[in-house]
């Protein structure tokens, strides 16, 4: 049964929009991208969901890659053992081949577009354009005060490094010694959505069941653990994948060791993982290795400003959700200018190139017939 697993590849951030797609440009030796072009309603997403499920019937596994700003609609995938990706090459993402045609193929549906239908409606689209990049740029001040709130009542913390890195050798001690060439994908387990914290527990579920350590509490003692446990994984066969915080890319949140089919993933009250208990190893309560300030004035502070910084994060999710709802408006017209006859003889010959390239890609590895 092939694997299917979920992720973002990118997210509103504090900073705008935080993308990780030049993860792509670290595909297998041999694998071929194809780039996605297409307006709203197009039918990217679905092109490139027929795509992956022609590779799923095929038994290979997918790697799924979301929109966080509506985790419904794709922004890729990749097929490793296939050695095939497609992506969605267009704003907030935007990719360009480095190797036309040697190594990316671009997939145009601007050609199933009628442009006549559109320009008698130029004006409500560009309205729609604007207004959607405004909720957005909402959202992104709106996590900027979220991310300014936490590290404001962060600083008035201690960390007790030593409790920590008791736990963390403890963790460390159960991982085997790695002898391969370091290896590291970077992806987003969870991100600000529409009107919620998306996070893809599946991913858990299939990857690690049974065998997740979850870590509770402070994202920065997490991060002190994290970071340690997926240096020492690099080496090991497959790598590790470690997913950083869409709020503080510099932490990192989780960690997956496919070799070893573990999980360490942080959970904090604002970015919650709602795991089953049978997939649980065991949970580990940070709390006790932080410590608040002396000052009671001070600690009452530190709980306003994380009580004002979780609603500031729904706020930004509210935000979200109605430029989401904006871009279902926006795609309207271009549905009524699509040419789905068109679109739909594309996906075919695309299915038809990619699964004559895994047969390539597999062959010269000889590994399956």
């Amino acid at each position: 049964m092939p694997t299917q697993l979920h992720y973002f590849l990118g997210s509103n951030s504090p900073a705008g929009f935080k993308s990780y797609f030049s993860q792509l440009d670290n595909l297998a030796e041999g694998s071929r991208l194809y780039i996605v072009k297409g307006g709203p309603g197009c039918g990217k997403s679905s092109l490139m969901r027929t795509c992956g499920e022609a590779l799923l019937k095929k038994g290979e596994d997918i790697h799924w890659l979301h929109c966080s700003s509506d985790p419904d609609s794709l922004d890729g995938f990749i097929a490793p053992g296939a050695g095939v990706a497609m992506a969605d090459g267009t704003a907030p993402h935007v990719m360009e081949p480095c190797a036309p045609g040697a190594r990316e193929s671009i997939i145009s549906l601007y050609e199933c577009l009628d442009e006549g239908i559109l320009s008698r409606q130029a004006d409500r689209i560009c309205a729609l354009f604007s207004d959607i990049s405004t909720w957005h740029a909402r959202a992104v001040t709106r996590l900027d005060i979220y991310r300014r709130l936490c590290e404001t009542a962060q600083a008035s913390l201690v960390l007790d490094t030593g409790a920590l890195d008791d736990i963390c050798n403890s963790l460390l001690s159960e991982l085997p010694e790695g002898s391969f060439p370091a290896s590291e994908q970077l992806r987003l387990l969870d991100a600000p959505s529409v009107g919620r914290v998306v996070a893809w527990t599946e991913t858990l579920e299939a990857l690690c069941p049974g065998r997740i350590t979850l870590l509770e509490g402070n994202p920065w003692a997490a991060s002190h653990i994290l970071g340690k446990l997926a240096a020492r994984a690099r080496t090991l066969p497959g790598g590790v994948v470690r997913c950083p915080s869409a709020i503080f890319p510099e932490l990192t949140a989780h960690v997956l060791i496919p070799a070893l089919g573990a999980g360490y993933v942080t959970q904090t009250p604002a970015f919650p993982l709602r795991l089953k208990e049978e997939l649980h190893l065991r949970t580990i309560d940070l709390a006790p290795c932080v410590l608040p300030s002396p000052d009671i004035h001070a600690r009452s502070a530190t709980q306003w400003q994380l009580d004002e910084a979780d609603k500031w994060l729904r706020s930004a999710c509210g935000c979200i959700r109605a430029a989401k709802t904006l871009h279902d408006a926006l795609e309207a017209p271009y549905i009524e200018s699509m040419n789905f006859d068109h679109k739909n003889a594309i996906a075919l010959n695309v299915i038809s190139a990619q699964s004559a390239w895994r047969d390539r890609f597999i062959a010269s590895r000889g590994v399956r017939a």
